[in-house]
């Protein structure tokens, strides 16, 4: 259980360092770590990342960092990208498929979904950037509606796609850019939380008793993480942190495919 504890509290700090990817880390401390079903983990993801988001969003709302038009822009498409990932897409997915020779799970296939969207995220933060290039308010958009629907299928807040996307479409400085995702982040990720609260309260509201902990727990990581922010070089932070998340995605890959019976 300490373990547990510490690593929300890591990832709250890396959301307040980085202003984004922390909340990757929601879904494998709540399953690997407070052993919860793949499905409640990426629905309580979505509470506890929406909360420690809120609370960064509102403290950045104070600095007059968040730029209120291209956020809603940005966070019209998102939500209908959740509430169709939540109201339509889930319940239509069967408990259990197979896949060749593998019968897969619902929760099994989240997992294995969330890990590659975090070895995909690992190798972008890794990823050396070159000159930007401008992305059209309808790229942006179409953007908005895909991350949504990600969000609400597996519970990540998605701020190292909603960053690069606001930089870029909207010409805002990174600072800002960060700052405005982390209030896409809070507004969608709730959303998709209470749209579940609403369809199916039994699920919405189960494993409360290590939800809350985590939650509190990551809000304290999040304030060591803006305290941090000008005591650590981001560079090297953003480096070992997408080595650990490439780490992590690689794992859960291997638990998986074994559980699965399979040979990875």
């Amino acid at each position: 259980m300490l373990v547990a504890w510490i690593a929300s509290l890591l990832m709250g700090a890396t959301l307040g360092l980085l202003g984004a990817g922390g909340s990757i880390l929601t879904v494998p401390i709540l399953v690997y770590l407070l052993h919860l079903p793949g499905s409640v983990a990426t629905t309580q993801s979505l509470l506890i990342v929406g909360a420690v988001a809120l609370l960064g969003s509102w403290r950045n709302s104070r600095k007059k960092e968040i730029q209120w038009k291209q956020g809603f822009l940005f966070l019209i498409p998102g939500l209908i990208g959740v509430f169709f990932a939540r109201a339509w897409i889930l319940p239509r997915i069967p408990s259990s498929f197979s896949i060749g020779p593998w019968s897969v799970s619902k929760d099994a296939a989240f997992l294995i979904i969330f890990s590659v969207v975090m070895f995909l995220a690992a190798l972008s933060m890794l990823k050396k950037k070159k000159s930007d290039k401008p992305v059209h308010s309808a790229e942006a958009m179409a953007s908005a509606l895909g991350i949504g629907i990600l969000t609400g299928i597996i519970g990540v807040g998605g701020g190292f796609l909603i960053t690069p996307v606001l930089h870029r479409a909207f010409s805002l400085p990174i600072k800002k850019a960060i700052a405005t995702s982390l209030f896409v982040i809070a507004v969608q990720s709730l959303g998709g939380w209470f749209i579940t609260l609403f369809k199916d309260p039994a699920l919405a509201t189960q494993s409360m008793s290590l939800v809350i902990p985590v939650l509190s727990i990551s809000l304290i990581g999040m304030f060591s993480g803006e305290w941090l922010k000008n005591k650590v070089p981001e560079k090297q932070l953003k480096f070992l942190f997408a080595g650990f998340v490439l780490f992590i995605s690689c794992s859960m890959l291997y638990l998986e495919f074994k559980k699965m019976g399979g040979n990875p």
